[in-house]
């Protein structure tokens, strides 16, 4: 029975509390689980494919890409500064720690503005409403700060405006984008197998409490 069986099973608001929470496994099959799974995580494939009833739409997604693009277009300015002092150093710090910083960032925002601490079952449905409107103003809170990320970033960009670094700044700005939505996919099937083996601990010991009873 693959994911879109079971989301065809249940009800539109139950489907919404399922994505709402991040349940890893949902169905019999891992793989689908897995893909499934990554394409409701994954920073870029989540804006063209998450699922319609996810309470964290696509709009707000898409407003999270342009955060976490501000940023990189940040770090890619400040790479470009390392790049003229060493360049062992700048070219690592274009592939790894710009890329995961990116990553972070975007990462702390989604969460920060699904709250998914707050979408458990016991949890009481203002204070469901009230996290999600928190949420939203974290999101334009972030979007604020993004737009003072992209100025500094013109500042340095432009301070390089002569050099060689200068020169190949977009090409390093695309690449430290896509390196952090490669990076994206080994973190996210982490992520997955953390939570599908809490999810496993947690359904085998309600079990075992249920079969004691």
């Amino acid at each position: 029975m693959s994911v879109e069986d079971v989301l065809r099973s249940k009800s539109p608001q139950d489907v919404a509390e399922l994505l709402a929470r991040g349940d890893a496994r949902v169905s019999a099959s891992l793989m689908s689980d897995y893909v499934f799974y990554l394409k409701n995580q994954h920073a870029l494939l989540s804006i063209f494919c998450a699922h319609p009833l996810h309470p964290f739409s696509r709009r707000e997604r898409a407003v999270v890409m342009f955060c976490a693009l501000c940023m990189c277009f940040l770090l890619t300015a400040l790479g470009a500064h390392l790049l003229e002092l060493w360049r062992p150093l700048g070219a690592t710090f274009n592939f790894a720690f710009a890329p995961i910083t990116m990553l972070v960032w975007e990462q702390t925002l989604v969460t920060a503005a699904t709250c998914e601490c707050f979408q458990q079952a016991w949890c009481p449905t203002h204070t469901r409403n009230a996290a999600e409107k928190i949420g939203r103003a974290i999101i334009v809170l972030a979007s604020a700060a993004s737009v003072s990320f992209l100025v500094c970033g013109a500042i340095l960009v432009q301070a390089l405006k002569r050099s060689p670094a200068g020169f190949h700044f977009m090409r390093n700005f695309v690449w430290t984008t896509t390196n952090s939505w490669v990076w994206g996919i080994p973190m996210i099937s982490i992520f997955f197998a953390v939570s599908a083996y809490r999810e496993h601990r947690r359904a085998k010991r309600s079990q075992t409490v249920s079969s004691v009873v």
